[in-house]
């Protein structure tokens, strides 16, 4: 670091008028000196005189981290999970007509706009349902023998809407609101599904079409990748009714009693209105509530490699039907403890040998520890520990 009158020295060799108070320099540049016009010209003409070889090499502070969101990271794994099973992407207007259809929750009020863009659609799109078959139209005139699209977007609903209470019973803290404070119209992020036709495309001999079955997998598994299988976040199904769907074969969608979403076949009757050949399967899940879900949780934290072979051991738990098995993997984990790499069920016994109302449960656990070989105490260790584990719950080892 240079001092006041150092600085001032060396802006003098430049023919520099410097005048010094303290820590403050007063600096008027020579005539002849026009590229000298800001402080930050000053900074540059001190360094350079006083040498940029003898000012050292400084990193600067980098405050920004790497990587994604966890809500942006969980978008683009479901757009993957979705593309996995042959579906393609597309992007409609976020606009809709006033009697178009809903899939989500349908029934409830849109949002109207006040200087609409297109007399067509002057409200804001209430469901993707509108925009995805307009797509699978455009596709179908193409002479395409099998379509399946997607979308991940918003859709719109007025604050106080039934998407509200949805939300309302998975979530917490998800209003939108202006800057003012003034509360938005709801705008949850819901996926979209459309398919129709062949499930192979073109030049292939299958007739294996697009299903309901296919479009509530697809969902399922969109699921599974956002929140694993925690049992509070699963899909449960019961049987439905949507204008233009077909009564028969149309599912909703519930989570914890409510419902966030629907999949169904589109009625015969409002196909042939729409110049689409059948079946045509749409469906839609509300995925706002999976994904603020999978946004509070804390991030993955990555686990070193292990260096060392690992150990296989096989137990046989004996334990009275009464006794789910949720509880004795539960407990043979935590006699396990930290050793336990992996857990695999390969056998279910009933039979003379284990008594009347007793069944055998056989696992496979994977032992590894990070920094050493594991050894023969180890297993005998474990042995023991899961024996206690399990006896505390009710069942015991085959020895």
């Amino acid at each position: 670091e240079l001092t006041a009158d150092e600085q001032a020295a060396l802006l003098a060799r430049g023919g520099a008028t410097v005048e010094v108070d303290g820590d403050t320099l007063t600096v008027t540049p020579p005539s002849w000196r026009g590229d000298v016009l800001r402080p930050a010209d000053v900074v540059e003409e001190v360094a350079r005189l006083h040498g940029y070889e003898q000012i050292p090499a400084t990193m600067p502070d980098v405050r920004t981290r790497g990587g994604r969101p966890p809500m942006l990271q969980a978008i683009r794994e479901v757009s993957s999970v979705v593309r996995a099973h042959g579906l393609h992407e597309v992007r409609s207007r976020p606009l809709a007509p006033t009697d178009g259809l809903m899939g989500l929750l349908a029934g409830d009020q849109l949002s109207v706009l006040a200087n609409p863009l297109a007399k067509d659609a002057p409200a804001l799109a209430p469901s993707l349902v509108e925009g995805l078959l307009a797509a699978v139209r455009a596709n179908t005139v193409q002479g395409l023998p099998g379509v399946a699209l997607f979308e991940l977007q918003r859709v719109f609903r007025p604050a106080g809407s039934d998407v509200d209470k949805t939300l309302d019973t998975l979530v917490d803290g998800w209003r939108w609101t202006a800057p003012d404070g003034t509360v938005l119209p709801t705008q949850p992020r819901v996926l979209g599904l459309a398919l129709q036709g062949n499930r192979a495309g073109a030049g292939w001999q299958s007739n294996d079409s697009w299903g309901l079955l296919d479009a509530l997998a697809i969902l399922d598994e969109v699921v599974a990748t956002l929140v694993g299988d925690d049992p509070a976040w699963q899909l449960q199904r019961s049987n439905g009714v949507r204008e233009g769907f077909h009564p028969g074969r149309t599912a909703v969608l519930h989570v914890r009693g409510v419902e966030v979403g629907v999949v169904g076949q589109l009625h015969p009757a409002e196909a042939e209105r729409r110049d689409l050949p059948e079946p045509v399967i749409v469906g839609e899940l509300l995925l706002e509530p999976y994904l603020r879900a999978v946004a509070e949780r804390a991030p993955t934290q990555a686990v070193a490699t292990a260096k060392h072979q690992a150990m296989t051991l096989d137990v046989a738990v004996i334990a009275p039907d009464e006794v789910s098995y949720a509880t004795l993997e539960q407990a043979v984990r935590d006699g396990a403890g930290e050793l336990l790499d992996d857990l695999r069920l390969f056998d279910l016994y009933r039979g003379e040998q284990v008594g009347e109302g007793n069944r055998s449960v056989a696992m496979a656990l994977r032992l590894q520890a990070p920094d050493r070989q594991l050894t023969d105490e180890d297993a005998a260790a474990t042995i023991e520990a899961v024996d206690a584990a399990v006896a505390a719950a009710g069942g015991s080892l085959r020895r």
